[in-house]
């Protein structure tokens, strides 16, 4: 149940069938995401950061072809807002974000505190809300085709290795046409997250 002034996470997964025949052993994490040279997982996916600011809700969604990419990707603290860690995923920028935010930093300057002295911030994805609307990303250069993000009235919906832009466009159209008709702001998200889904998502 989704009480007022609470966090709602909604996780989508749609699993894909893995590659075959492939010339090289990629190291993997326990729920099958590839770890690259880093240690890092690395979540290929598109994701949703929102507020209802009418109830006071926050979410964080996100579909990839990995199961399991809730312990990793979403991250959202009641009052305070949502984050989202993808591609070379350094999970600790969830937690880490929400303090930043807490303390009345903004997602923008979070994100740049954030990655200041990371050395790997180009093969990072990061999206980031908070209770007031106010929304930003980072999508890193060494990030792969189609990458970016996109941020409206409260959300920002942010994507790799998508089959082109226009997923991410898919996602914030949705959610945006669903503004004022008093859906729940979980379902508003999935229903985003599958308009996202239909324009081929995930490009693998």
């Amino acid at each position: 149940m989704i009480a007022h002034h609470c966090a709602a996470v909604v996780i989508a997964c749609w699993a894909l069938a893995w590659p075959c025949g492939t010339a090289f052993a990629q190291q993997r994490a326990a729920d099958g995401v590839t770890i690259n040279d880093e240690g890092n997982p690395v979540y290929s996916t598109f994701s949703l950061c929102a507020i209802d600011p009418v109830t006071g809700q926050s979410g964080a969604s996100v579909t990839t072809r990995v199961p399991f990419v809730g312990r990793a990707v979403p991250h959202v603290r009641a009052g305070i807002g949502a984050v989202c860690t993808q591609a070379s995923t350094m999970v600790e920028y969830g937690p880490r974000g929400l303090d930043l935010i807490a303390k009345g930093v903004e997602p923008s300057a979070a994100i740049t505190q954030l990655l200041s002295d990371d050395q790997q911030r180009e093969s990072r994805q990061l999206g980031m809300i908070d209770m007031k609307g106010r929304s930003a990303a980072h999508t890193g250069k060494n990030n792969n085709f189609w990458a970016g993000s996109k941020q409206g009235k409260n959300y920002t919906v942010q994507a790799n290795i998508m089959v082109g832009p226009e997923v991410v466009e898919a996602v914030a159209a949705t959610f945006e046409a669903s503004e004022g008709t008093g859906m729940p702001l979980a379902e508003r998200m999935i229903l985003a997250m599958e308009a996202g889904q239909s324009k081929g998502g995930d490009s693998r």
